[in-house]
């Protein structure tokens, strides 16, 4: 199922998205937004394709990420975390008016520079990565605005805001009432979630 889209924007002078790692979307130590109904060892809940719609190098923030990292939490996405619209864009470490640094199970703990990977993406391009795996972005340095956006699937087993009527996340609180996920691939055998098959336009 993709159960989420968002589109990521950055622009100039805004500084790096911090580091982060989430499984369920517990934002803020709210309640989970995704949640499983079975587990396999070594198997991903969730999966994120980020496209590229504009080229994203160094300068224009594109994604960093340290390999690996999906097999050990270094964040503990339930903990309570503060939001601060006024950090949005500027603050570094920040996602967003969030700051991941209060979810670090180390609280000194940073990746070590020699395994993390930039990866520079041209317009088109595509990433698949669990969001897992700890990730964030470079400063945003060039003119040009970076946009991408962010397709976000499930296995059919997974119940998507199981017993939510709205969530809060940036800032803003949104009704689940007409959301819907929408089935991709394979067939839906488990029943959790509402599923649309148009758009509600």
């Amino acid at each position: 199922l993709c159960w989420r889209t968002e589109f990521f924007t950055k622009r100039r002078g805004e500084a790096a998205t911090g580091w982060h790692q989430v499984e369920t979307f517990a934002v803020g130590g709210g309640p989970p937004m995704l949640t499983p109904t079975e587990r396999r060892p070594g198997v991903p809940t969730e999966m994120t394709v980020w496209t590229a719609l504009t080229e994203a190098p160094k300068e224009m923030s594109c994604l960093k990420f340290l390999p690996g990292s999906h097999r050990r939490w270094y964040f503990d996405e339930r903990r309570r975390m503060s939001f601060r619209a006024d950090t949005i864009g500027s603050d570094k470490g920040s996602f967003f008016g969030y700051d991941y640094d209060e979810l670090k199970l180390d609280p000194g703990w940073e990746p070590d520079p020699a395994q993390v990977v930039a990866l520079e993406m041209q317009a088109g391009e595509c990433v698949l990565f669990t969001a897992r795996c700890v990730h964030g972005s470079l400063p945003h340095t060039a003119r040009k605005a970076r946009v991408a956006i962010a397709n976000r699937y499930i296995p059919t087993h997974v119940q998507v805001y199981k017993d939510m009527p709205h969530f809060t996340e940036f800032g803003e609180t949104l009704s689940v009432a007409r959301h819907g996920s929408v089935l991709v691939a394979g067939v839906d055998r488990y029943g959790h979630n509402k599923l649309l098959d148009r758009n509600l336009r």
